[in-house]
């Protein structure tokens, strides 16, 4: 092996050695990292040494290394993963790939165009799959609830002028199209849970 402290030369072109241009970087190291590289693109890398005394090796064989490119980069917008939204929303996805050859989007699994108002009441997922052409896959995913419709509260007990002395029990029912019964959250007007019992002073 080379003794310590030999000085390395290492060339590196995208093109060709014969046609250029051709970088140059020394290195009294074993190892060197070389960058920024740009993708979807094949590099020729050759290595040589030099002596004390100045005096250069022949060049190694040729390696060649493709460099490949990230996978997509999706994003999505104007929705959270997870919230609930009282009125109708628009989410927006965008892909970003310079060698995408495949997207797709779906809301529950139908066909989505990005920006298109949701406003069916309910539970949704909204999914975005990009892929690009050295198969480089990117999923992005969100769920979200739209519920427009505010909750319904009838008091059972006691009926409209209901009149007595004694300590009255309030009864009630709650309902809502998207929540099941038991887990309504219902507060009076001080914030307290219920039961509810009212007597006279």
């Amino acid at each position: 092996g080379n003794p310590d402290g030999t000085l390395y030369e290492v060339f590196f072109t995208s093109v060709d050695f014969t046609a250029g241009p051709v970088v140059f970087v020394s290195t009294r190291a074993t190892s060197i990292t070389l960058g920024p590289l740009s993708a979807a693109t094949t590099y020729q890398f050759r290595l040589r040494s030099q002596n004390g005394d100045g005096v250069a090796s022949d060049f190694d064989a040729t390696i060649s290394t493709f460099i490949l490119p990230p996978p997509p980069r999706v994003t999505i917008a104007g929705v959270s993963d997870g919230s609930v939204y009282a009125a109708p929303i628009s989410p927006r996805f965008e892909i970003v790939d310079s060698y995408l050859s495949f997207s797709t989007a779906t809301l529950n699994g139908s066909g989505f165009v990005s920006g298109s108002t949701v406003s069916a009441e309910g539970a949704h997922e909204l999914s975005v799959l990009a892929r690009n052409g050295y198969g480089f896959e990117t999923p992005a995913s969100v769920r979200f609830v739209v519920d427009l419709t505010s909750p319904s509260l009838a008091i059972t007990f006691p009926a409209q002028n209901y009149s007595t002395n004694a300590a009255v029990a309030l009864a009630f029912t709650a309902s809502d199209n998207l929540t099941a019964e038991g887990d309504i959250t219902v507060r009076d007007q001080d914030a307290h849970a219920p039961p509810y019992a009212y007597a006279s002073d």
